[in-house]
């Protein structure tokens, strides 16, 4: 309410859409995920640290949407070899919600249309970072198969998670 009688403030941008990105992501994925990923596996990493994103946000339905979003986002930074991809996809989300709550306050987005387009964005995002680290994504082919794209998502990822 604030924001749409001050269209998107500077400080609302920073505050909550760049802010909350950086800070989040360096914690969850850079901190938590690295540092299990030796002792648990990538996998396994992943998902505590997604289930620690989600508890951040506290209540029930944001914390289980930040879950299967921190889900993309660790595995976006394990394919990445580096947190910087899933800052500036957190920070892009959060700057979104900014801008439409500021602009669009009175406009109902269908949630076919949200989930799609930003589902659409997220695995494009995830293709572009799986193809730029040298890999294709398996789609077809298992882990056993012993493709260099399921040996990138081999659990000893020697430190790559996180990385700067």
């Amino acid at each position: 309410l604030i924001l749409a009688a001050h269209h998107g403030p500077p400080e609302a941008l920073l505050g909550i859409g760049l802010a909350p990105g950086i800070a989040e992501e360096l914690l969850c994925r850079g901190l938590v995920q690295r540092g299990l990923a030796p002792t648990l596996g990538a996998p396994t990493a992943v998902a505590v640290a997604a289930l620690f994103f989600g508890a951040l946000h506290f209540d029930l339905v944001h914390a289980g949407f930040a879950a299967l979003l921190g889900l993309y986002l660790g595995t976006l930074c394990h394919v990445a070899g580096s947190v910087r991809p899933a800052i500036a996809c957190h920070a892009a989300n959060n700057v979104c919600a900014v801008l439409a709550s500021a602009w669009l306050p009175q406009v109902a987005i269908p949630p076919e249309l949200s989930i799609g387009l930003g589902g659409g964005l997220a695995l494009a995002a995830l293709a572009w970072v799986w193809r730029s680290a040298g890999a294709t994504p398996p789609l077809h082919e298992s882990r056993s198969a012993g493709t260099a794209a399921a040996a990138q998502l081999d659990p000893t990822d020697e430190g790559r998670i996180g990385r700067l």
